[in-house]
């Protein structure tokens, strides 16, 4: 059993006090077979939700029933917090952004709804097999040798799946770029083919978290990346100055001085409605060293 803390096993065995099948899923088991630690964790299973809110609430933990109409709560304790969710199946996607309608699934549906191959991959801390430390379910067949070949790849049909969500498209890059993987070639042509349909119709807001997700956007103001002059009227001057910023943040490891940030925050919208798709995407493509 990988090294995980007592209020999270806590939780599973309450969980497991209602079924057999409880996983940890998602980000956190990649992050595990990668070797790193694990931001937060998600739990999926196909237990009574009413019943378990019920047990945990007796046993201390604190319940936020907000998503539960799509099938996920969070369970709280010593403060730390967790989602639970059931396997779902997401419906139709009609606005590019969230499925019309979820529905209670299995392992496969709940895996086929994840928007990376290393994303759909399952571990029950508790399942052991004769010589082997820990074991991981991989429904796609392609999550564990993704990550062995350091390799970013969309779940599914890349088309498809990008069409569903268009901010899956800076998703793959954000992950290119953390990682140091390589993007397979069908993902990366399909983010490349619908890059100018997200910058049109995705929130500018939401593009620029996903970028400021690569960089070192913090206080530290000891060592930074500063446009010289007038941030405001740099920026204005020309607009890929935003992308420059972002970029050299990146690549030299360093935060923003704070105008220079207010000022790319404050034009970002006008950038990308003002500048090609284009050089967005290959200012993107050069953070992500492709």
């Amino acid at each position: 059993m990988l090294n995980l803390n007592n209020t999270l096993l806590e939780l599973f065995l309450h969980i497991k006090s209602h079924t057999d099948t409880a996983y940890l899923v998602g980000g956190c088991v990649r992050d595990m077979v990668i070797g790193k630690t694990p931001k937060d964790y998600d739990i999926v299973t196909n237990c009574d939700l009413d019943k378990l809110i019920v047990d945990l609430k007796d046993n201390g933990w604190k319940i936020n029933e907000a998503g539960k109409q799509f099938l996920v709560l969070i369970a709280s304790k010593n403060d730390e917090q967790f989602e639970v969710a059931l396997f779902r199946k997401d419906g139709t996607y009609t606005d590019g952004r969230r499925p019309d309608f979820v529905e209670i699934g299995d392992i496969n549906s709940d895996a086929e709804r994840r928007d990376l191959t290393f994303n759909a991959l399952y571990y029950d801390p508790f399942t052991f097999e004769s010589g082997k430390e820990n074991v991981y379910l991989d429904p796609s067949k392609n999550g564990l040798s993704d990550i062995k070949n350091k390799l970013i790849r969309l779940n599914g049909n890349p088309s498809d799946r990008i069409k569903e969500d268009l901010l899956r498209i800076m998703r793959v890059y954000r992950f290119s770029n953390q990682l140091g993987f390589n993007i397979e070639e069908s993902t990366l042509q399909a983010c490349r083919d619908n890059f100018a349909t997200m910058t049109a119709n995705i929130p500018a807001e939401r593009i620029k978290n996903e970028i400021e997700k690569m960089c070192n956007i913090n206080d530290d103001t000891s060592s930074v990346i500063k446009l010289s002059g007038n941030p405001n009227e740099r920026i204005k001057d020309d607009l890929m100055n935003i992308m420059y910023v972002y970029r050299s943040s990146n690549h030299q490891g360093l935060g923003i001085d704070r105008k220079t940030l207010k000022a790319c925050r404050r034009e970002f919208s006008s950038m990308i409605e003002n500048t090609p798709a284009e050089l967005i995407k290959c200012e993107l493509e050069l953070m992500c060293n492709l």
